[in-house]
């Protein structure tokens, strides 16, 4: 495993919105959503959303806010996520549980993607899509894994929406290999990307086949075409297609 810091961390770290705040000397999460980097960060992504429309991000904190606490507040979604403890509308902040885990690792066996892939599956299932499904915002604490950012959450069944979801998790996987491992990226991605996506294909409960079939629509071939460098695109396009063909 690369000891490297990928495009992803560096963003992350720049952009970052929480600290860790001890009282009593327990740890907890202190959010706040009217952070200028994280503004800066979700003005960038919604500027560029605007030309292919592939997902409704919202830039303004407190609607991040509600997005966020809706979502993780929820009894009946499938997945599990830290518990809120104090929300602050005044300030757009929240104060939530520490979860002492470790973040999704692109290093991670094969398997596990496969159990990543089926917890996708079960967020979709509980008609909730994500958004921003980097890799980052997935907590692992034994055999559990945690969503720790739902910031652009919503309840939705688009189809759309959802292969917006895989791919945003492909694509920052694929990102990270990048930097550590530019020459055996590909190698590297291949069976990790069919566990990811085959895990999904086992839990989700919609019409899969119209979900990856958002592979040819122009939006999301304009997205991939710019995001995923070659050979990575065409290997990742081949792969849906191979799905979509099962």
């Amino acid at each position: 495993m690369s000891a490297k810091r990928g495009f992803v961390e560096v963003v992350e770290e720049f952009f970052k919105q929480t600290k860790i705040l001890y009282i009593d000397d327990c740890p907890f999460v202190h959010k706040q959503y009217s952070k200028e980097p994280g503004l800066v960060k979700w003005f960038f992504i919604k500027a560029a959303n605007l030309f292919v429309k592939a997902y409704p991000f919202v830039l303004e904190p407190r609607s991040r806010m509600i997005r966020e606490t809706s979502f993780m507040d929820d009894e009946y979604k499938l997945v599990k996520t830290p518990h809120i403890i104090v929300k602050d509308w005044v300030s757009t902040s929240i104060i939530r549980e520490y979860i002492n885990g470790t973040h999704f690792d692109p290093y991670f066996d094969e398997q596990e993607y496969f159990r990543l892939g089926k917890e996708l599956a079960m967020i979709h299932n509980s008609g909730y899509v994500m958004g921003d499904t980097k890799y980052t915002n997935f907590l692992k604490i034994d055999d559990k894994f945690y969503v720790v950012d739902a910031e652009q959450a919503i309840r939705s069944n688009s189809h759309d929406y959802m292969f917006w979801d895989i791919f945003v998790f492909i694509t920052t996987i694929i990102y990270k290999m990048m930097v550590d491992n530019p020459f055996r990226t590909k190698d590297l991605i291949r069976g990790r990307m069919n566990n990811f996506l085959n895990g999904y294909i086992s839990a989700i409960e919609h019409d899969y086949y119209s979900i990856l079939s958002n592979v040819d629509k122009f939006n999301y071939k304009t997205i991939m075409f710019m995001l995923l460098p070659y050979p990575l695109y065409i290997i990742f396009n081949d792969m849906i297609k191979q799905l979509i063909r099962k």
